[in-house]
């Protein structure tokens, strides 16, 4: 395993060594990720991830000035999906490089990451390190992301139409880093769509695709997040979403997973005023040897604040899941809310799910709960249908379906709700 650690730092140090050097923020980003080292399963929050199946891939890093032929070859098939409520408001980027936009309300500004942060020094300033998370792979993202999406909803706009935002990989047995910063200021009201997926999804192919989100909401906005991940089967993503919340705003955000052979996604949420309330809903549908791991963590450190989190994994084949989140209440967060619920279903003996709840309270004045649950189908629900002359096979899918309702039923853009509905059936 150390072998092969090096060998992908010395393939990647010879492939990026010119980007590197040109700027010093991904210079020292870089030397941090080469003086950290690649986590192991000794870290708690690497323990059930599976490195050697990551590391014993060939893959190189990928850029954007090689990409010429890829874009031109793919342009046609770029729009294949779109929902029809955002036929009026989509960004499409490839390989973390704008390739299209069409905004209904020309007060949003969107521009790639790397034009923004020349053009305003300041948001470099303010945001490009902001991510408060440190690890190996987003020093790397750091250190190698190109493009970017820069997002900027002024104060006080209202959009009735949702907005697709879709992040393709086109880079075969290569690493894509992709960087949004999306910032939604006061009194706003928006749904926005985040859809990952590899551009040939149907050949399977090989690829890594390293993402950070750093989500903005300002005060009073009232906003919808729907991250969907339908990658590759054979691809890797691991992610991080980084999201700061203002006095009175409202998120729901949506973390829905169901492609790439491993998947990583960490969610961190930091509330910054008072009278936020964050709901967070999970669902992951694994088969065969997919993995899957979602790891939250919720830092309550204003009073009167509210949020409510609940994952739900649906496990067959030989898959396996984590879930690792955690609740802290900081000191004088008074009069906090918080809810965390992990429920797994598993469809066949050889799935594993590992769950860990947890809370960290330092607050007087708090309602807080946590708790996770591991189940199987009841053979009598099972023989109830088959009696009514119904297949075990739609039998399965009728229970597994009440299954996730609870969170499909509550997602507000029709065509998604449908196409979420599609993906689960497509992985049972």
């Amino acid at each position: 395993m150390i072998l092969q650690h090096k060998t992908w730092q010395e393939n990647f140090t010879t492939y990026t060594s010119n980007l590197i050097e040109a700027d010093e923020f991904r210079k020292q980003n870089w030397q941090s990720f080469l003086d950290k080292g690649f986590p192991s399963n000794s870290d708690e929050e690497w323990k059930y991830f599976n490195f050697e199946e990551l590391f014993s891939q060939t893959i190189n890093p990928f850029y954007a000035e090689k990409q010429t032929d890829l874009i031109s070859e793919s342009e046609k098939d770029q729009t294949s999906f779109v929902l029809p409520e955002c036929e009026e408001n989509q960004i499409i980027l490839e390989n973390g490089q704008i390739k299209s936009q069409k905004i209904s309300n020309q007060q949003i500004i969107i521009a790639s990451l790397d034009k923004a942060f020349s053009d305003y020094s300041e948001l470099k300033i303010k945001y490009l390190n902001q991510a408060a998370k440190q690890d190996v792979f987003t020093l790397q993202n750091n250190s190698l992301w190109q493009g970017g999406l820069f997002f900027y909803m002024p104060a006080n706009i209202v959009l009735n139409e949702p907005i697709q935002i879709s992040l393709l990989s086109n880079s075969p047995h290569c690493a894509n880093y992709s960087r949004n910063l999306i910032i939604i200021e006061d009194n706003c009201q928006a749904e926005i769509f985040i859809y990952c997926t590899g551009l040939n999804s149907s050949a399977d192919e090989l690829y890594l695709h390293n993402l950070i989100n750093q989500i903005i909401i300002g005060e009073n906005s009232q906003v919808k997040i729907f991250f969907v991940q339908n990658e590759s089967k054979n691809a890797f993503q691991i992610a991080y979403t980084d999201i700061k919340l203002q006095n009175n705003s409202n998120l729901d955000f949506y973390n829905l997973s169901f492609g790439a052979k491993t998947s990583k996604h960490l969610i961190q949420a930091d509330f910054l005023g008072k009278g936020i309330h964050h709901n967070l809903k999970g669902i992951y549908v694994l088969n065969n040897s997919q993995a899957c791991h979602s790891q939250v963590t919720f830092n309550h450190n204003k009073p009167n604040c509210s949020s409510n989190q609940l994952f739900k994994g649906i496990l067959s084949g030989n898959s396996k899941a984590e879930f690792s989140g955690i609740i802290k209440v900081k000191e004088g967060a008074n009069g906090t809310s918080a809810k965390q619920l992990n429920k797994n279903l598993l469809l066949s003996p050889d799935a594993k799910i590992d769950t860990r709840p947890q809370l960290e309270i330092k607050a007087d004045d708090v309602k807080c709960s946590h708790g996770a649950t591991i189940g199987q189908l009841e053979d009598e629900e099972i023989f109830y249908l088959l009696s009514r002359g119904i297949s075990k096979e739609k039998a399965l899918e009728i229970l597994t379906f009440g299954f996730a309702e609870e969170i499909i039923d509550t997602i507000s853009i029709p065509s998604l709700r449908s196409f979420t509905e599609q993906l689960l059936t497509l992985n049972l």
